[in-house]
Order: structure tokens, then C-alpha cells, then sequence
């Protein structure tokens, strides 16, 4: 029995919530009103008062009172005094299993009375809404008008906007959000008729409170709701989407044809067959007499879909061969044998042929109308071989137009009759000729292919210059050598004191080739002397030995000369060498020193290094040297930030007001204080660290520098740059060293 008073609510409530979305309404219980010194006659007649007021809303399904006090009573709820509390009224709208309870009260002070009304959501035990009415009149307008401005209010109507009698506005105060799904899911959905952006599962917030229509579509499916939704409320929606249903009108020409949908026959055109399930059908038509008609149409929900089908005509082959007995295709599809009379085809463009072994397939072309008759007569022969040859062979072969390969080249199954042969070559005149092929016989074409023949120009810088066209003398440049033939070749251009040109070509069209021969006077000598001995020389960027050189031969014109040696600064220079002449250079390198690598190194971290030739130093100054200087700026900009944020907090400080606030941005104020501290002391030593490191770079720079060459003289003494290291002090001076 237990069992069975726990599971009546929960059904309650689960008949109660589907009704409830079902019909667009919540349900709600209302407990009889609580009053002081009003006659008990008259609170029961308010509440039911309000009962009926809230139900002619048409937003509430209302639980009579009778059902409410049966169900109760089957339920055993027993209370001592009046249920005012909202633990109390949940506990009773659990027991009735509506969605929501509501409870009120009504007071009289001096000549007003005051009617105060609830809403609790059984769910959440949360008061939804809480509405008030004051009346300075007697009981009886307590009755007619404030209960009905109550039952407004807790429908979401200001009191005054609907007269008695009159229909509620679809749309009330306030707004709410949806929570929209369907079965299947990625429907359209639309809302009061108005798409919605987006498919399922979708949420819609900021809807307007008040009754609405909700439509949720696919492409083969649909259903509606019509829903209402109250302020501030969160609903949810779930649609079960049934299959949707169009239509599909047919029309022929010629009309009276059978129709078939998806191979079921549905009558006579022209038809409209209805009913159909949205998506794609598969319609046929038939007529005798004519070719099938076939379309595949997407059929729309609560669309009419129309189709305007022309069929068309058979047309007929009739086709003889002789001999007969030969099989026939169109566009290469088997469809009988000769004698072939009045076959149906559908209209159209057709390759027609005729095949038979041991003869020529015969082939044509035809254009089927509707209606019309197209008559053959294919008299076949047998095939001719044409055997052609070449000399040279490789040549291109082409019969009546049409390429068949290379020669040596075997042609069988040819038509008899007169064919024009055409033999091309890159390098060759094109062969024309001529043959008459019987039926069943065998011709032999030979051609002796002759070479194509160019003219080739030459032209020379300068006078008197020799052209040799493949070791053949041809006479002066400028030249014009007619007749060659075509391939490769060579010419030659030779001049006193200059270098002999040559250049090699392929000759492949008729037009003339132009060749022009840029003379270059013979090599000269170079010498290279100065100091040190043992320098590398480079030589246009090419080693070329070590000083002293002599005799190096060299093209006439500028050269780059390059000297480099360890301890040395490295030297360029350019050098202009004349034809028949023998050219001088001296170059001394000057010493490295340690001075020129402290002052690079002063000007830019590294660079006297790179001077001294210590690569990985080179490297590694100015690295550290600019992560030391962006580390200042990072440090700095921190630094300004933190100044930035301990402002903010110190005017949050000077408004604060209570003792917690006080002492919450005193402290935030204390911490950012701290931060600039640590900021600044942090900024500060990524300052001393690159000024550092710049310095001992420069020391670095001038102690690993090169080895001074010569001492300074004053008299008779030398001075020379040192350093010295003491060890008591552990430090390292840089001085001079002055010896007497």
C-alpha cells in the first residue's frame, strides 16, 4: 500500500507534465487563501474565485478543488492549522503533482484590503512570482475585481490591459529562452511562423513571453507545438517529427500515358498523386509507341511538385549487308544481325557499324528522328596490307590523314581503294605519295627521305676573322653559308691574338640561324710582389698561390687580387691586365694591433673579436650583450606597470570606506610597492650587467687581440701596450710596458 501512495504522485506528476507541454498550459494546484477576520464563507469563495480567474487566463490547467481535497485525503496528509509556509505548499503540490502550487492570503487594514498571491515551482520549492492588489473598497469588489487583477498578474498581464470578456493577448510581459530538440535531430525551426537560425538542438533565449507556435522541419519530416512560455522562464521542448507528406503533378505530351511511381502504377496523365512521403521518387512513364520517360524527383513536405514530361517517338533501323549475316552495333552495342528490320531506337546521333570477321567493318554515322526510318546497306570487303618503308627509317606515318606509327611500318586491315600516304621527319622533307589497294591484296610503298637544308649567318667582332663551319673553311666573317643540312654542327671563328670561338648548333628550320662570334684577345701575365712572404693570393676569388708570384696567366681585362694572411689585415685590389703586356702589383698587408680591436670592440660588442679572428667570441658578445639590454627594457617596462597598478590600488585605498576594504587594498598596495622595489633593483642590475659586459668585452677584445708587431719609439725607449695581473688584489691592469 506504501508502495502504491508513492508511485500515484510520481504518475501524477509525469500525466500532469506531459499534459502541461502537450496543451501549451502548466498546471497548477491553488491552496485556499489565508484570512484573518474575514468570514470563512468568503475566503472559500475568493479562492475559488481565484481558481476560476487563473483557469479563464488560458495559461494554467487549474486542479479543482474537490480533486484537490480527494487526493489529499488518499495521500493521508494531515496539517494542524493552515498550510502557509512553502515547505507546506510544496510538500501538498508534490502530493497532487502539478508543476506549480499557488498560496495566498487576504488582509483588511482600517478600509483596505490587501490580496497577496504566490507562485512556487514544486521542482525547485523557488517562488517564481509574488503579486500584490490593494483595494480601498467593500468585499464584494475584493471578489470581482482584485482576485480577476491577481489572476492577471500571475499570468504575466497587468491589470487594466485585457476588459472583461475580451480575448488575452498571445504575448505578456517579460521574456524567457527555449530549449529546442527533435527526433530526428538537425531540424529547421521556426518560431510564430519566423525561421530561426540554426537546427536542432538548439537554444533560443530571449523569447517573448507569451503563446507561440513552434515548428521544427527536416526534409522528409515535421511537427508542431503550440507552447506558452512565461517571463524569465527556461523551457524545454522535445519534438517527435512525423514523416512529411507532398504531392507530385504529371503532365505528358502526349497525354493518356501510364505512370509509374517507384514501380507502382498510379494511373492515367495527366494526375496528381498526393500522399506521397517527402524525398526522392523514381517516376516512369509509358506510352505505346513511345520511349520511356524516366525522372528521378525530390518530393517536398506540404509541396505540390510538378512535372512536364515530353516523350519521344521510336525511331527504326532497317539495315542489309553483304555478305549478311554480320553483326551490327551502335555506339558499340551489340544489337543484332543482317538482315536487321525495324529496330527500335531511341532518337539521337548513333555510330553505326557493321562487323564481320575477315572483312572491313563498315562503319557510319547516322541522325535518328522521331518516328522517321533509317535504311542501310553495307556491302563489306576484305581487308588490303600496306607494308611502307623508309630511308632513313623512323619516319611518321600517315595514311589518308590518319598517324599509324613509325616506319618500318605493316598495315593491315585497310580499305581497298586509292590512299594518300604522307611521310614526315624532323630533320626531313615531307614524302608525299599514292597507293590503289585491292580488295584482299598487299602493296609495298619505299621512300628515300631527303634532308632538309638551312641557311646559317655568321657574324664577328672586328676584322679579318676566319669562319670554319664543321673544320670546313668558309671565308670572312660576316659570313652566309647556304644549303646546310639539317643537324648539328659546328662553326669556328679564328682571329690573330685572339682566342679562337666556337659554338656548337642544331640546325632545324629553314629560316636563316645567327651566330655572332664575340672575339677575345689571347691571355697575359700577371706578377704579384710585397710583404709578408707566405701571404695567400686569391685571384677573382680563386686561390692562386702564396707571395711572391710571377708569371700567372690571366685573361685580358679587371681582376680582383686578394691578399690574406694571419696577423695581417687583408687587402683587394683591382688590377687591369692589357693584351701582349706583362702586369705588375705590389701589395703590403698591414698588421693587425691590439688598439684596432679594443676600438671595434668599444664601438660594437664583438666586433674586435671578429677582428682577432675569435669566432665563438664574436658570437657570444653581442648576445649576451642584447639580452642584457632587452632585459632592462623588460625590467623597466615591468617596473612602469607595477607604478601603474600600485596608483590604481592607492586610489582604491584613499575611497575605501569599511575596515575590510581598508585593509584588503592596503595590503594589494603594500605588494605592488614591494613590486617596484624589486622591479627597479631588478632593471638596475640588468643596467650594471650590460655596461659590464660591454667594458669586458673591450678588455677582452684588446688582451686576446693580435700580437703587437712593433713597440712604440721615444728615444731609446719602447713602449708596448700590457697587462699585468696582480694576485694579492686579484685584479688584471692594463697598462704599457716601457722598457730602457
Amino acid at each position: 500500500m506504501k508502495r502504491l501512495l508513492t508511485v500515484v504522485p510520481v504518475l501524477l506528476i509525469i500525466t500532469s507534465s506531459l499534459y502541461s507541454q502537450i496543451g501549451g498550459r502548466t498546471q497548477v494546484a491553488v491552496m485556499n487563501l489565508d484570512a484573518s477576520g474575514i468570514d470563512q464563507a468568503a475566503i472559500i469563495a475568493l479562492s475559488d474565485r481565484l481558481r476560476s480567474e487563473l483557469l479563464n487566463t488560458g495559461r494554467f490547467d487549474v486542479m479543482e478543488r474537490d480533486r484537490m481535497d480527494e487526493i489529499l485525503k488518499e495521500q493521508g496528509f494531515q496539517q494542524t492549522g493552515a498550510c502557509t509556509s512553502t515547505e507546506c505548499v510544496v510538500e501538498v503540490g508534490q502530493m497532487l503533482g502539478v508543476e506549480r502550487m499557488i498560496a495566498g492570503s487576504v488582509g483588511k487594514v482600517g478600509r483596505i484590503y490587501t490580496v497577496s498571491a504566490r507562485m512556487i515551482d514544486i521542482e525547485t520549492g523557488r517562488i517564481m512570482l509574488s503579486k500584490t492588489e490593494d483595494c480601498e473598497c467593500p468585499i464584494e469588489k475584493v471578489l470581482t475585481t482584485s482576485i480577476r487583477n491577481i489572476a492577471l498578474k500571475l499570468a504575466g498581464l497587468a491589470p487594466g490591459q485585457v476588459l472583461a470578456g475580451e480575448p488575452l493577448p498571445m504575448v505578456v510581459e517579460g521574456k524567457g529562452n527555449f530549449y529546442l530538440k527533435s527526433e530526428p535531430g538537425g531540424a529547421a525551426v521556426y518560431i510564430d511562423n519566423k525561421k530561426i537560425e540554426g537546427v536542432t538542438p538548439l537554444m533560443v533565449e530571449g523569447v517573448q513571453a507569451g503563446m507561440h507556435i513552434i515548428r521544427m522541419e527536416t526534409d522528409q519530416h515535421t511537427g508542431s507545438e503550440t507552447v506558452f512560455l512565461e517571463a524569465n522562464e527556461f523551457k524545454r521542448l522535445d519534438l517527435v517529427l512525423s514523416r512529411a507528406k507532398g504531392a507530385v503533378t504529371v503532365i505528358s505530351q502526349p497525354l493518356e500515358a501510364e505512370l509509374f511511381v517507384d514501380n507502382v502504377t498510379r494511373g492515367i496523365t495527366p494526375i496528381t498523386v498526393s500522399d506521397l512521403d517527402a524525398g526522392e521518387h523514381i517516376l516512369r512513364i509509358v506510352k505505346e509507341g513511345y520511349t520511356d520517360y524516366m525522372e528521378r524527383v525530390s518530393i517536398k513536405g506540404d509541396e505540390i511538385t510538378r512535372v512536364q514530361a515530353e516523350l519521344k517517338q521510336w525511331s527504326y533501323l532497317t539495315i542489309i549487308s553483304s555478305p549478311s549475316g554480320a553483326e551490327v552495333y551502335l555506339n558499340n552495342n551489340l544489337q543484332g544481325e543482317t538482315p536487321l528490320q525495324r529496330e527500335k531506337i531511341e532518337p539521337g546521333s548513333y555510330d553505326v557499324s557493321v562487323r564481320l570477321p575477315g572483312y572491313v567493318t563498315w562503319s557510319h554515322t547516322a541522325v535518328f528522328e522521331q518516328g522517321r526510318t533509317v535504311t542501310f546497306n553495307a556491302n563489306l570487303v576484305q581487308p588490303s596490307t600496306l607494308q611502307i618503308t623508309s630511308d632513313p627509317a623512323g619516319a611518321e606515318v600517315y595514311v589518308d590523314g590518319e598517324r599509324y606509327g613509325v616506319t618500318p611500318a605493316t598495315l593491315k586491315d585497310m580499305m581497298p581503294g586509292t590512299r594518300k600516304i604522307r611521310l614526315t621527319g624532323e630533320m626531313y622533307e615531307d614524302w608525299l605519295g599514292a597507293v590503289e589497294l585491292e580488295s584482299g591484296g598487299r602493296q609495298t610503298v619505299h621512300a628515300d627521305l631527303v634532308l632538309k637544308k638551312g641557311t646559317v649567318i655568321v657574324q664577328a667582332d672586328g676584322p679579318n676573322a676566319m669562319v670554319f663551319l664543321d673544320g670546313r673553311e668558309c671565308g670572312r666573317a660576316p659570313q652566309t653559308i647556304l644549303n646546310v643540312n639539317y643537324g648539328r654542327h659546328t662553326v669556328q671563328v679564328k682571329r690573330a691574338l685572339h682566342q679562337t670561338w666556337e659554338k656548337q648548333f642544331d640546325l632545324a628550320e629553314k629560316g636563316p640561324v645567327y651566330l655572332h662570334a664575340e672575339l677575345v684577345i689571347a691571355m697575359t701575365r700577371l706578377n704579384i710582389t710585397g710583404e709578408p712572404k707566405g701571404a695567400h693570393i686569391f685571384l677573382d676569388g680563386k686561390p692562386a698561390g702564396q707571395l711572391p708570384l710571377e708569371n700567372v696567366e690571366v685573361m685580358p681585362g679587371s681582376h680582383s687580387v686578394r691578399a690574406m694572411c694571419a696577423g695581417y689585415e687583408s687587402s683587394e685590389r683591382i688590377v687591369g691586365c692589357s693584351a701582349d703586356q706583362i702586369q705588375n702589383l705590389e701589395i703590403v698587408l698591414k698588421a693587425k694591433t691590439r688598439s684596432k680591436a679594443l676600438a671595434r670592440s668599444l664601438l660594437f660588442p664583438g666586433l674586435g673579436q671578429k677582428y682577432s679572428g675569435h669566432s665563438a667570441r664574436a658570437v657570444l658578445y653581442p648576445v649576451l650583450e642584447i639580452a642584457a639590454i632587452s632585459g632592462v627594457f623588460w625590467a623597466n617596462s615591468q617596473y612602469n606597470n607595477t607604478i601603474e597598478e600600485y596608483e590604481s590600488i592607492r586610489l582604491d585605498y584613499m575611497n575605501a570606506v569599511n575596515d575590510q576594504d581598508i585593509k584588503n587594498t592596503w595590503k594589494n598596495m603594500k605588494d605592488k610597492y614591494d613590486g617596484i622595489e624589486k622591479w627597479g633593483k631588478n632593471r638596475n642590475i640588468f643596467i650594471v650587467t650590460a655596461i659590464g659586459l660591454w667594458m669586458w668585452n673591450a678588455c677582452d677584445a684588446f688582451i686576446s687581440g693580435p700580437e703587437p708587431k712593433n713597440a712604440i719609439q721615444f728615444g731609446k725607449m719602447d713602449i708596448k701596450p700590457g697587462v699585468c695581473y696582480h694576485h694579492e688584489k686579484d685584479e688584471i691592469a692594463i697598462g704599457l710596458t716601457v722598457n730602457f
